[in-house]
C-alpha cells in the first residue's frame, strides 16, 4: 500500500524565504526533496517574488462550471484599505478591455462588466472580481488587475467547463 502526504498550499513569499533560510523551511514542514526543487528554480522564484511587488498570492486558473460565479481574488502583502483605494481590472490586454474600476470610492463597469453585471470584492488584504454567471464568452486567457500606486498582476485565468449534449 502506497503511503501518501498531505498537499500544502504555500506562498511565494515562504518558498523564498526558505530558499535563503532553512530553518524557515524547517518551521513550515517543507519536505527536504522539495526545498530542493525549490533551490534549483530559485532564480526563477527569486524573480517572480521580486515581480509580484505587493501581491502575495494571485487567482491563478479559475476553474468553473458554465453558469456559476467565478471569483478572481488577489491577495496582498500590505493592507489595502481603505476600499476606494483606485484599482482597475481587464481581461487579455490593458488597451481597451476595461471591466471594472474603482475611482474614488466610486465603482464603474465596463464592456462585459456592463450594469454592474460583475461585483468588486474588497478586504483588508484582499480584491478581487465577481463574475457571475459565467459564460463561455467570459473565458479568458488572462485577467489582469492594476492598483494605483502598488502595481499591477496578469495571473488570472478562467476556464469553463461546459456541459456536454448527445447529438443522438
Amino acid at each position: 500500500m502506497a503511503t501518501t502526504r498531505k498537499i500544502t498550499c504555500v506562498t511565494l513569499e515562504t518558498k523564498f524565504l526558505a530558499i535563503s533560510d532553512k530553518a524557515i523551511a524547517d518551521k513550515f514542514g517543507i519536505p527536504p526533496s522539495t526545498l530542493s526543487t525549490w533551490i534549483k528554480n530559485s532564480v526563477k522564484i527569486q524573480a517572480h517574488y521580486r515581480e509580484s511587488g505587493v501581491f502575495e498570492s494571485t487567482p491563478g486558473l479559475v476553474k468553473v462550471h458554465e453558469g456559476e460565479d467565478a471569483d478572481l481574488i488577489w491577495t496582498t502583502h500590505e493592507d489595502i484599505t481603505p476600499a476606494d483605494l483606485d484599482r482597475t481590472f481587464y481581461h487579455t490586454s490593458i488597451a481597451g478591455n476595461k471591466l471594472l474600476e474603482t475611482i474614488f470610492g466610486q465603482i464603474l463597469t465596463h464592456n462585459e462588466c456592463a450594469g454592474h453585471r460583475c461585483v468588486l470584492l474588497n478586504g483588508t488584504h484582499q480584491t478581487g472580481i465577481r463574475i457571475p454567471s459565467i459564460t463561455t464568452a467570459d473565458a479568458r486567457s488572462k485577467y489582469i488587475i492594476v492598483m494605483m500606486i502598488t502595481g499591477q498582476n496578469g495571473d488570472a485565468a478562467i476556464y469553463v467547463y461546459r456541459e456536454l449534449y448527445s447529438l443522438l
